[in-house]
């Protein structure tokens, strides 16, 4: 091997390198790794069984769908309908039916599937459907298992892929296949995640521009091993290169796409080399191998329009550019006997960046609406670039690249691609010094505006790009991901536009570091060591060393990184055996980032336990053997970013990002309105509501392999008319039934749309219980100390939940926020119900009333769900009484008696517990400018009937208005406009929705969600808790008019 390919060999790193998805599933050898890996180490074979299945069954459909049209014999139709047939039956008793032999675990999707498998296709044999096309329509593949495979190629990409991609299977597969093969089904990840660019095949027939070109382009300006020198025996001052390095994932229809790049340096100013540039790639002079230049046409940059990531092909350039564009086309000429004309119909833009002092033309082919390739040629695929800066006053240097792919014939590919690459850059070369000379009188003078031809419009569209972006680098904003992993919040606003993000399993981020300080309850002297592992990539076995004693001190630190989020960590003790093996004494086993906080210091005793495993399953371990550990666990990476999901279908009329990666959720359109979304497929048919599907990397007590405890929601709305009880955020489980959860000794009781209305109904006209814990009073309220105006004006009757009937033996029940609007009900705040409150119970007050209810006369301790105190420190001896059981939905009568006072005994939770438990200068302001707590309140209105949600006296209707929803582990706080109106103690769980969809909108008195009727802007979901600050990052960052 010569010193060349052993040095490119070297540099080959498998672990520079970032598998995808989509790349790896149509690459046979990468998939036949990936199902072993399944079988093997995963052992979830089901899913990828269920895709290998159903292709074939989708190859066989096809196959015989073009038979039968040919075929006129009906009983050979009715066979072959049979045979299809038979094949959907297999699938579905296979991984479809309940309890099945490989029963997928899709949730929903599959159980409607088989319900219109058992009523609808299986109920009738084939003679008794009405014709063979409905057979085939109810048979087709993408109908019949269209929910199914996307659910299951979700659950495959953030589930077992990015364990797999991380695995030893995979890194040998690509050790052994070498560097092509990688970068055919990888992306390169060495110098942060967003500088391997790599085009997918509709990404060259689009008509935009996007950021990533830009980048693209700068990182090909650079040297880098793969670029090959281009000999010539011409004397020339030029430099040629040539690289096959593959930027486009392979296809059968780009497998023949070459690079080549010149580089040439002129002595005369940069004005004057970019307005030769300019008229030369205009000019239409016989002979020349590029011919027919033509412009098509010119759209001005919009500044005001947000930068696109990545559109459908087939989109209306004017409604999504952000730079300048220009439509070109011209014709190559390969000047070989009996080949036709390459015909380049390209889009492009111009840009000066300040930050290299140069302009820059991008561009690539296009497909434009009406427009067709002459008979005479062949249709190319080309990037193209070109790059003038200055070096010095009167020095500059030109840099021109061309990605192409003419599809030629592959014996002659890359000699006609390098020998046609000379042929220009000798003319280029040539031509500019000519013209340069001719047009400067050899420097003497600058060439004026207008001495040379633009047929391009290079010139107009530069300057419009720099006056639409007056201080914005693109070079800049590389540089910034060239050397970080992870751009700051400020690049990702101003670019925004790459076309893959980071998913939020795509690289281990955190930092871990354990002290393992002593142990204790040892018997006898013992030369005991610990051994650290974690599963975590590059994370090797660390190990302790101590003399023979029977309380160790070994005060030694050790770090790991990098680590996934809950990667477990096991610590072995052993005790050193000079003469055999070391004896195996116990183990600890934790997740440190569940136990502790970041930044958070944790010092603590760990006992030894047995290891579950065959070897060391039946050794005994030191009995009361304790080891001390001090734990701290840091972010290697601040913010893994949002990943981008949107609709199905393209929403007319809006301005929706299409990306269907399933890395996550980030739908970002402008302005959409209620008939926008009606249009939508993905949308409730009866009502305007904009849901997600496949919302299912929240943590979800139904779902529980989802492992992700931290999450940000946020989004903007618009709404003049709020209609109703307006909810924020809400989930709807598979079934549609989850109204009210029910909290009864921990376990979660679900209550039907029907239960809960009827109860709601009860809990207004029950009778006085004996010892009731709610009550619901019907009085009048006199003072109108903290409460707020009536949303529709007039003076309302507004009705109070009070506390009573309370003892010691019994404690506080309270009603959730969310539950409550969800059922069209809000209570108002009372202020110290009971006069005889003792003052010094006025700190408990001031923290208790901003939950929106009452104090009782005794001091009382209010508890979550799982029986933590919320506010006070210490708990009270509590009387001993008999276990309390609630029932489920008690059978309250309604009175006879109209005018008896209405209360209820319920000694339930609805949902989960509502706390506003915030700093002071947290509190929200309302319109004047008066500080108050949150009201729950019910209007009492006779000419309304329904009830107001009164959060909107927090919105502005005629504006904007932003909301978030930040969930930290085990605290869920919500932000609207910026001021924390609630901060609540919960549950990870309480969002948890697992393959379910993701509601925002408003519900009517069916829990069926109507929407209102105005704008959804900016609905994001991000996988870390934001802090305040970011939050009010998020907020000022709406611009829209």
């Amino acid at each position: 091997m010569s010193l060349a390919n052993r040095e490119k060999s070297k540099s080959f790193n498998v672990g520079d390198y970032m598998i995808v998805y989509e790349e790896v599933m149509k690459n046979n050898l990468a998939r036949e790794c990936f199902r072993d890996y399944l079988q093997n180490v995963a052992c979830s074979d089901e899913s990828i069984l269920f895709l290998d299945e159903y292709e074939r069954y989708k190859q066989e459909y096809s196959r015989v769908f073009d038979m039968i049209l040919n075929q006129p014999n009906l009983s050979e139709i009715d066979h072959h309908c049979g045979e299809i047939y038979d094949m959907a039956e297999g699938l579905m008793y296979k991984f479809i039916k309940p309890e099945s032999e490989k029963e997928l675990n899709v949730g929903k999707p599959k159980i409607d599937l088989w319900k219109r498998w058992k009523d609808e296709i299986s109920s009738c044999s084939i003679l008794e459907f009405e014709s063979f096309h409905k057979v085939f329509h109810d048979l087709d593949p993408n109908l019949l298992f269209h929910d199914i495979v996307t659910s299951v190629n979700l659950d495959l990409r953030i589930d077992q892929f990015p364990r797999f991609s991380r695995s030893p299977q995979i890194y040998t597969l690509l050790e052994k296949q070498g560097e092509t093969f990688t970068r055919a089904i990888a992306v390169d990840i060495s110098r942060g995640y967003h500088v391997d660019f790599r085009f997918k095949p509709k990404d060259l027939v689009t008509n935009l521009i996007f950021d990533r070109d830009l980048y693209f382009a700068f990182s090909l300006m650079e040297d880098s091993p793969d670029w090959q020198t281009i000999e010539n025996s011409k004397k020339t001052q030029a430099q040629f290169y040539y690289s096959k390095t593959p930027y486009v994932f392979e296809d059968q229809k780009h497998k023949g796409m070459h690079m080549c790049k010149v580089v040439c340096n002129f002595d005369y100013p940069l004005e004057d080399v970019w307005k030769v540039l300019r008229h030369v790639i205009s000019l239409d002079e016989p002979g020349r191998t590029v011919s027919n230049i033509r412009q098509l046409g010119y759209i001005p940059p919009n500044s005001e329009r947000k930068p696109q990531m990545n559109v459908d092909e087939s989109a209306d350039p004017s409604e999504y550019n952000t730079l300048g564009l220009t439509f070109s086309t011209c014709e190559l000429d390969f000047k070989v006997p009996g080949m036709k004309k390459r015909d380049i119909p390209h889009t492009h833009t111009t840009i000066y960046d300040q930050a290299l002092q140069g302009y820059v033309n991008v561009g690539h082919t296009s497909f434009f609406n009406g427009y067709e390739t002459p008979k005479d040629c062949v249709h190319a695929d080309l990037f193209i670039f070109y790059y003038v800066c200055k070096i010095s006053p009167y020095r500059t240097r030109f840099t021109h690249i061309v990605y192409s792919d003419g599809h030629l014939p592959a014996a002659i590919n890359k000699i006609v691609t390098i020998t046609m690459w000379k042929k220009r850059a000798l003319y280029f070369e040539k031509i500019f010094n000519k013209i340069l000379k001719d047009f400067t009188d050899n420097g003497s003078r600058l060439i004026r505006e207008g001495e040379l031809t633009d047929c391009f419009g290079l010139d107009k569209s530069a300057r419009d790009n720099l006056q639409a972006f007056p201080n914005r680098s693109w070079y800049e904003e590389y540089l910034k991901m060239l050397h970080t992993k992870n751009p700051t919040p400020e690049s990702e606003s101003a670019s925004d536009s790459l076309n893959d993000t980071v998913s939020p399993y795509s690289a281990p981020s955190y930092r871990i570091t354990i002290t393992v300080v002593e142990g204790k309850g040892f018997t006898g002297d013992r030369d005991a060591f610990c051994k650290l592992c974690v599963n975590s990539p590059n994370c090797c076995i660390q190990k302790t060393k101590s003399r023979k004693t029977a309380t160790p001190q070994w005060n030694q630190e050790f770090t790991f990184e990098p680590l996934f989020r809950n990667s477990p960590m096991i610590i072995t003790l052993w005790n050193n055996n000079l003469l055999s093996k070391s004896e195996f004494l116990g183990c600890v086993r934790l997740i440190p980032m569940r136990i502790i906080r970041e930044d958070v210091l944790f010092d603590d005793w760990f006992e030894l336990e047995p290891l579950n495993t065959p070897r060391y399953r039946n050794t005994p371990i030191i009995k009361g053997g304790k080891i001390r550990l001090q734990i701290k666990w840091e972010r290697l990476i601040q913010k893994i970013e949002t990943a981008h999901y949107g609709f199905d279908e393209p929403i007319e009329n809006s301005r929706i990002i299409r990306d269907t990666s399933g890395k996550g959720i980030h739908l970002r359109f402008k302005n959409l309105d209620t008939s926008d979304i009606e249009s939508a497929e993905g949308v409730n048919g009866r009502s305007r509501s904009a849901y997600f599907s496949g919302f299912n990397y929240l943590e979800s007590s139904y779902n529980p392999t989802r492992n992700l405890t931290e999450f940000t929601i946020s989004f903007w709305f618009k709404c003049p008319s709020i209609e109703k009880d307006f909810s924020m955020l809400s989930t709807i489980t598979s079934n549609k039934t989850l109204i009210l959860q029910e909290y009864n000794n921990n376990n979660i009781h679900q209550l039907s749309t029907e239960s809960a209305a009827s109860h709601l109904e009860k809990l207004y006209t029950s009778n006085e219980s004996s010892s009731p814990v709610i009550t619901l009073s019907a009085q009048p309220i006199t003072s109108n100390t903290h409460y707020l105006p009536s949303p529709r004006g007039g003076n309302p009757n507004p009705f109070s939940l009070s506390v009573g009937g309370l003892s010691d033996e019994k404690k506080i029940r309270r009603l959730s926020l969310n539950s409550l609007a969800a059922l069209n009900t809000s209570f108002s705040l009372k202020r110290g119900s009971n006069s005889k409150q003792a003052k010094k119970d006025l700190t408990d007050e001031s923290i208790i009333s901003k939950s929106g209810f009452s104090l009782g006369t005794k001091k009382i301790e209010f508890y979550d769900c799982r029986g933590q105190s919320l506010v006070t420190e210490f708990k009270l001896k509590q009387k001993s009484t008999p276990n309390m059981t609630p029932s489920l939905v008690p059978e309250l009568q309604t009175p006879t008696n109209s005018t008896a006072d209405p209360r209820v005994d319920y000694e339930a939770i609805f949902a989960d517990i509502l706390s506003l438990i915030s700093d002071s200068e947290e509190c929200y302001l309302t319109s004047d400018a008066s500080r108050s707590s949150l009201s729950l309140r019910i209007y009492d209105e006779p000419e309304e009937t329904s009830e107001s949600f009164p959060r909107e006296e927090l919105f502005d209707k005629d504006a904007w208005n932003h909301v978030a929803y930040v969930y930290s582990g085990d605290r869920l706080r919500e932000y609207i406009n910026n001021i924390l109106v609630e901060d609540q103690k919960c549950d990870f769980r309480i969002l948890g929705c697992g393959l379910n969809r993701l509601y925002v909108g408003a519900s009517n008195d069916e829990y069926c969600f109507e929407g209102f009727k105005g704008f959804l802007d900016e609905i994001s979901i991000h996988n870390y808790a934001m802090n305040k600050s970011e939050i009010s990052k998020l907020y000022k960052f709406k611009d829209i008019q």
